[in-house]
């Protein structure tokens, strides 16, 4: 094996399966690199992108909504409440999911109701730009 095993899953699918040279995650501090022979981890993920750069440098870039990311022998596991590869996802339909969390917000009064719709805010931000990353 010349490099590392990725899996990418959620409590419903297997999103992302195969090898990488280098892993790219959203900790709950900032982004941080994992690479081959990399020490043993388990660190919370924040929202946010996930790059994955396999074998023959190309990149595959994965929305992620939290989770934990484990590092062991090579293989990276990341277990998400959702992800979805920036190739599944379809900006139209983030976009209109986006303006109605955000006339949603405007009409909670609840800040714990606010909070939870300021996280949703989020999550369809990141995943409008990862899934402009399939384009560019």
């Amino acid at each position: 094996m010349a490099g590392m095993e990725v899996r990418v899953v959620t409590p419903d699918k297997v999103i992302y399966d195969g090898t990488a040279k280098t892993v790219v995650v959203r900790g709950m501090d900032g982004d941080f690199a994992i690479k081959k022979n990399h020490c043993p981890l388990i660190a919370p993920l924040g929202i946010g992108e996930l790059k994955i750069v396999d074998e023959n440098d190309k990149n595959k870039y994965v929305a992620v909504d939290g989770g934990i990311v484990e590092v062991s022998n090579n293989q990276v596991r990341v277990l998400s409440r959702d992800a979805i590869l920036a190739e599944d996802i379809d900006i139209a339909t983030v976009q209109m999911k986006l303006e109605r969390s955000r006339r949603e917000k405007d009409n909670l009064n609840g800040r714990v109701e606010q909070e939870c719709q300021d996280r949703e805010i989020y999550k369809l931000l990141s995943q409008l730009n990862v899934g402009q990353r399939k384009n560019g």
